[in-house]
């Protein structure tokens, strides 16, 4: 028998980014190896203590990884990349 997908759009989804990244995936060995969280304590003394605040210097340091690792050599290109691909934006903002 024929079937067919009866659509019915609603305004929100409850979705947890974790349950969309599996298990074994290579980003999830790369945060059980490298330890970001350090970062943000090498880099303080280079930020100001004024004005608005930067870019968490993690999340630059692991998108640089993102685009190395994975051959990206354009930063629009790599921005295009982590809006689409949900294992880049769980990699992202994962707290350190």
């Amino acid at each position: 028998m024929l079937g067919q997908k009866d659509f019915k759009p609603c305004l929100f989804h409850t979705v947890q980014l974790e349950d969309l990244v599996p298990k074994d995936h290579e980003l999830r060995r790369v945060l059980d190896l490298v330890d970001f969280a350090t970062i943000r304590h090498r880099v303080k003394d280079k930020y100001s203590h004024t004005g608005q605040p930067g870019v968490d210097p993690a999340v630059i340091i692991k998108m640089l990884f993102l685009g190395y690792y994975y051959g990206i050599n354009s930063e629009r290109k790599l921005a295009k990349d982590i809006v689409i691909n949900m294992a880049y934006r769980w990699f992202l903002f994962d707290p350190c």
